[in-house]
């Protein structure tokens, strides 16, 4: 059976910040956190993801106006800074997570 692509999108109080979660496992760890830029010392916090979820908060990172990716087993948490706006950055953050399902 084929698994449904699905990308659902929680929204918080604070405009700056979404929720999305999806159906596949992207994290080993529990909870890391990575702000921009990433730095040399993230490596050890990217590891701890393991190579699904290090390779999507790399390119969740290299959308432009993402500031943080919080990631948790099954979901992910994106800070964006205030002058961009969700039209322009939503539509690469999902783009990013679908490809989990490639």
């Amino acid at each position: 059976m084929k698994m449904r692509k699905s990308v659902t999108v929680c929204r918080f109080p604070n405009e700056s910040i979404r929720e999305y979660n999806v159906r596949v496992e992207i994290s080993q760890s529990p909870r890391e956190s990575f702000q921009r830029p990433l730095r040399d010392s993230s490596e050890t916090y990217l590891t701890a993801v393991g190579e699904v979820g290090a390779d999507l908060v790399r390119r969740l990172m290299a959308v432009p106006g993402v500031t943080e990716v919080a990631i948790y087993p099954y979901t992910v948490r994106i800070t964006k800074a205030p002058s961009f706006s969700w039209e322009e950055t939503e539509a690469l953050v999902k783009k990013e997570l679908y490809r989990l399902y490639e």
